[in-house]
């Protein structure tokens, strides 16, 4: 089952990683540097994972809401042809 992504998911996904190497590479220079851990370092890493948890949660919101836009948009179409079938059989019996 291929979907194709959107370029909103599709730039999420790069700057996700982006911001995961980075926040990495930054704590580790910061630990390297220290040579032990902190406060600062606990909540720089506190703070990096919480980023990274929103991006998984913006990842699903942005999934969801696109399969709930394509169930929307069927039972839409099957609505209106429902709507087309009972006008034809209105003017059946008018008729």
């Amino acid at each position: 089952m291929s979907e194709k992504r959107s370029p909103f998911e599709v730039l999420l996904v790069i700057v996700a990683i982006a911001f995961s190497l980075l926040g990495f590479q930054l704590i580790n220079t910061l630990y390297i540097q220290s040579g032990s851990i902190n406060w600062m370092m606990v909540l720089a890493i506190f703070a990096w994972l919480t980023l990274l948890l929103l991006f998984v949660i913006l990842g699903f919101i942005s999934e969801n809401s696109r399969k709930l836009l394509d169930e929307i948009k069927k039972q839409n179409q099957m609505l209106e042809s429902e709507h087309h079938e009972a006008k034809k059989k209105k003017a059946k019996m008018l008729f």
